[in-house]
């Protein structure tokens, strides 16, 4: 199952060939849509498992952590991937994927098209460029995509690319139902401001996955308005969190926002049936919330 444009979104740019599969439809009965925050200390890696069985990844933590999640994958009942993002070429978001690459076949990769002078960045091209059948395409702002039921809404970057690499980053609202999560990579403040400028889908958001691990250069006051999350995840290690997290969590508290940390909680696993949600962590005082609407 390829990754479909949604009606009336532009064309992304491909490899030459591409097909532009339409999205199968199975009669099962849909499960939830899962989505886990893996817990990879200093980095991102989201797994999407959607209601049909299509499963979607989002970055991949560091080299250091390649096997562990790999297994994890694995154990999640991965066996290939419908799309896999690498939102930017910093090596706590790509350094685990060329592993991932070479454990799963992979229809999809979408990419900002950043290039950066890294071994970390060389060795996830190569492991790209190992997988000849999987379609290439850069994520630019306005394109819209489903997989499944779930869509895929890409608010950044936009074009020209912005200098500074976080700024690159694919940020994605995916939405399912009354259910929508924000993924906001690393984004800064000003490619923030840029896509509170252009509004090109609704921003409001029933989960925001933080930028930047919960620096104090991302998740602006307007920003955060304007997404107005009930959850909120930050994805990060202890020392994140010690430098960082209590300027970024005070505005978060202040409007009422559950908030989850990796770094305390673990993996953090959410389902939703495109109304309520529930929240799941693995990690030290396992808490499983009720459903909520």
């Amino acid at each position: 199952m390829t990754p479909s444009p949604a009606p009336g979104a532009p064309a992304a740019s491909a490899s030459p060939g591409a097909p532009a599969d339409s999205v199968s439809k199975d009669a099962a009965a849909p499960a939830p849509l899962r989505i886990h925050f893996i817990d990879v200390g200093h980095g991102d890696a989201c797994l999407i498992q959607t209601p049909r069985g299509n499963q979607i990844l989002i970055d991949g933590g560091s080299a250091e952590i390649a096997d562990a999640l790999v297994r994890y994958l694995r154990e999640a009942g991965v066996k290939r991937l419908a799309l896999l993002v690498a939102t930017h070429p910093h090596s706590d978001h790509i350094g685990g994927l060329p592993a991932v690459l070479r454990a799963f076949d992979v229809e999809t990769v979408f990419d900002s098209g950043k290039r950066h002078p890294t071994a970390a960045y060389r060795d996830y091209l190569e492991a790209v460029q190992s997988r000849p059948k999987a379609r290439f395409t850069l994520a630019r702002a306005g394109q819209s995509y489903r997989v499944d039921d779930v869509r895929i809404d890409v608010l950044n970057p936009g074009e020209p690319l912005p200098s500074d690499v976080n700024d690159c980053s694919v940020v994605c609202r995916l939405s399912y139902g009354d259910f929508s999560i924000m993924l906001a990579g690393d984004v800064g403040v000003e490619e923030e401001r840029r896509i509170l400028r252009q509004r090109r889908v609704p921003l409001g958001s029933t989960v925001l996955k933080v930028a930047h691990h919960g620096s104090t250069t991302s998740t602006s006051a307007p920003f955060l308005r304007a997404v107005a999350p009930k959850v909120a995840l930050i994805s990060c290690k202890e020392r994140d969190s010690q430098q960082w997290a209590p300027k970024v969590v005070q505005p978060l508290k202040a409007r009422g926002v559950r908030i989850y940390r990796t770094d305390h909680d673990g993996t953090i696993i959410i389902e939703s049936d495109g109304n309520g949600y529930t929240v799941k962590t693995l990690g030290e005082g396992l808490d499983e919330a009720p459903m909520r609407r």
